[in-house]
């Protein structure tokens, strides 16, 4: 066996040769050119009294991306850079906006005790465009620190610091105290993109929790099927979302029992929250497509549901229909005239699709539902009815 190559690394004097000749060109007119260099340059870790001084001379570029370019290779130097404090100091309260965010996280590694005060007073007297990256960053010195000031941006009269404010609480636990409690708060606010922004936030956190085990299903009264509990055949499904033969005839097997537990996972939320769990929600759909006509009986219970006042639900109470086939079709129909508009694009779409091509002299009926479609109040379920009246009005 040959033996292994070692890396040598560049003396002084190669780097030293080697940044002379490149550091000329950071006055280049083009760009990219320069922040080649600086790149070329933030490279030389290992000669931080050489390449720290260059780095420092181009953060006056006339291009702040350049210059943001400049201090962001400052960071590689950790804090063998810490000559460079005073001038990021300065950039974070004095400089064009790129700098100034560039600024705060190389501050952070270059000094970080004597950042934590300057970033600190930026998440307070700074504006909303630079809150998130202090708040960053002010949380990876003083995770304490980093989330009490989160918390209190969040009670701002500001929507935009609002809004800065919630976008790193996805990276704290649930556990985390005052997290829930917040993040409930901003659900729901006054302001449209922080309550949206809560939502995804919540929804975030829930799938690292479901991610890393600690959020396993357990509805009580579940019914065990030939030894196993209904969410383990539930998981048996392959990546189109079939589930295995066997699934499908123990599902069966169990039949009208099952309806309880369906139900209450097709209406699962979240304990915590009350949030909707999609994954949850879908298997029962899927189980109740599975069962087939024997799902019949449920046809009352989740035409309800289509009619209650959750948009998502509703579409996944009309798909859960499906495996009725004839029946489904009724309920696809008075699905036209469902209040909301999902539920009234998608049973558009299953009526014109391989699913009412099945019964092609039923979902004839539905064209004088379609055409009044023609003038709904939503221009694509308008676009939908449309495509899908020209499609069941041409001959066969």
């Amino acid at each position: 066996m040959l033996p292994r190559p070692t890396l040598r690394l560049p003396s002084t004097d190669e780097v030293e040769i080697y940044l002379a000749r490149i550091k000329g060109r950071l006055k280049d007119a083009d760009i990219s050119v320069r922040t080649g260099v600086i790149e070329a340059i933030g490279a030389q870790t290992n000669a931080p009294d050489l390449a720290v001084p260059l780095l420092l001379g181009a953060l006056p570029d006339a291009d702040d991306g350049v210059s943001a370019h400049a201090i962001s290779a400052l960071s590689s130097f950790g804090t063998n850079a810490f000559d460079a404090f005073p001038t990021l100091t300065n950039l974070v309260n004095t400089g064009r906006l790129a700098e100034v965010r560039s600024a705060m996280r190389a501050l952070a590694v270059i000094a970080p005790t004597e950042a934590l005060p300057i970033l600190s007073d930026a998440v307070v007297n700074g504006s909303s465009d630079i809150l998130s990256v202090a708040l960053h960053n002010v949380t990876a010195l003083n995770p304490e620190l980093g989330l009490r000031m989160r918390f209190a941006e969040l009670r701002s009269p500001d929507a935009k610091r609002r809004l800065r404010a919630l976008s790193g609480l996805r990276n704290h636990n649930i556990e985390t105290p005052g997290v829930v409690e917040a993040l409930k708060r901003a659900v729901d606010d006054s302001d449209s993109d922080v309550a949206q922004s809560a939502s995804m936030q919540i929804r975030a956190l829930l799938e690292k929790q479901k991610e890393n085990g600690k959020r396993e299903l357990a509805l009580p009264d579940e019914p065990v099927i030939q030894a196993r509990p209904l969410g383990e055949w539930l998981r048996m499904r392959n990546q189109d979302g079939q589930f295995s033969t066997n699934a499908v005839v123990a599902l069966r097997e169990a039949g009208t029992n099952l309806f309880p537990a369906l139900f209450a996972r097709l209406n699962y939320k979240d304990p915590v929250f009350n949030f909707p769990d999609y994954e949850v929600s879908i298997d029962a759909v899927a189980a109740f497509i599975a069962l087939g006509e024997k799902a019949k009986p449920a046809l009352p219970g989740l035409k309800k549901i289509m009619e209650a006042d959750e948009e998502d639900l509703a579409v996944r109470a009309m798909l859960a229909t499906l495996g009725t086939g004839v029946d489904a079709m009724f309920i696809l129909m008075s699905g036209l005239t469902n209040q909301f508009v999902d539920v009234r694009n998608e049973a558009a779409n299953y009526l014109t699709g391989e699913f009412g091509a099945k019964f092609p002299a039923l979902r004839k009926e539905a064209i004088p539902l379609l055409t009044q479609l023609l003038n709904d109040p939503d221009e694509s379920v308008r676009r939908n009815a449309s495509s899908a009246f020209k499609q069941l009005s041409q001959p066969p």
